[in-house]
């Protein structure tokens, strides 16, 4: 891993919660300051990254990268679950200057090369990369998946609609997962994008009487977009069997589904 050089910033009070998946049993939230974000300059140009991580770093752990929508706002519930399989989720705060792709890279590149910014990153296994974006943010994180080889990006999750021009590129290697709702205006160019990527596997989840900000005000789908990124960075075979299993608390059969399709090849 390459090493820091930058000034540590001041940490915000940590935050913790409950919404556990795997063994580790506290999550803590924090944030620091990174710089060199295509955003400008002062505030802008060092931008803050929230980051999950557990609160015991007696490990080593993959990291995934979380892009919110045009809307702002922070996915604690996605996030915290996220982390609780063992997984550091930074999320980048403000979203809606410059190019949003090279934001959700920079947050895993940058951090990689300040890991002095925060404990966690330390222990981070930068080898070991997932991307995942909400909305807006989700169309954004195709964009970063087609840089797959570069930033050793493994999984991708984009949530509920968005604009889809990146999802031919990306690259057939990297597993996808589409997640939507019935009640999101935006789940058809979400299925577009499920259809039009090569990757593989390639999953598209329709959630019955799913809304746009479900991950926020339901999250029924959280454990799932979770565990599909558990399945691939850790890798954990748990996740991988309530992606791919036929039981009742499985992504296809948990919840109602208007249609949860997995395409192989």
């Amino acid at each position: 891993m390459i090493s820091a050089l930058l000034f540590l910033c001041s940490l915000t009070s940590a935050a913790t919660a409950s919404f556990w998946l795997g063994d580790t049993t506290e999550i803590k939230k924090e944030a620091y300051s990174l710089p060199g974000f295509d955003c400008g300059n002062g505030d802008y140009a060092n931008g803050t990254v929230r980051i999950y991580f557990p609160s015991e770093l007696n490990d080593t752990y993959p990291i995934v990268s979380f892009l919110h929508g045009s809307g702002g706002g922070q996915f604690d519930k996605l996030c915290f679950t996220t982390a609780s399989l063992g997984i550091v989720v930074v999320a980048v705060t403000q979203g809606t200057c410059g190019d949003w792709t090279t934001q959700q890279l920079h947050a895993v590149a940058g951090s990689q090369d300040n890991q002095h910014l925060h404990p966690a990153l330390s222990h981070v296994n930068f080898e070991s990369v997932g991307v995942m974006g909400h909305s807006e943010g989700g169309a954004y994180t195709m964009g970063s998946a087609t840089h797959a080889d570069h930033y050793n990006i493994k999984a991708m999750v984009a949530s509920h609609g968005g604009s889809t021009n990146a999802a031919p590129s990306i690259p057939k290697n990297v597993p996808c997962m589409f997640a939507t709702g019935t009640s999101d205006p935006k789940r058809h160019k979400l299925y577009w994008a499920y259809d039009a990527t090569p990757a593989r596997p390639s999953i598209f989840a329709n959630l019955v009487g799913g809304a746009h900000m479900e991950p926020i005000h339901g999250g029924r789908l959280n454990e799932f977009m979770a565990h599909f990124q558990g399945c691939y960075l850790i890798p954990r075979q748990e996740s991988c069997n309530k992606i791919y299993g036929d039981g009742n608390d499985t992504l296809c059969h948990k919840n109602p589904m208007a249609d949860c399709q997995i395409r192989w090849n």
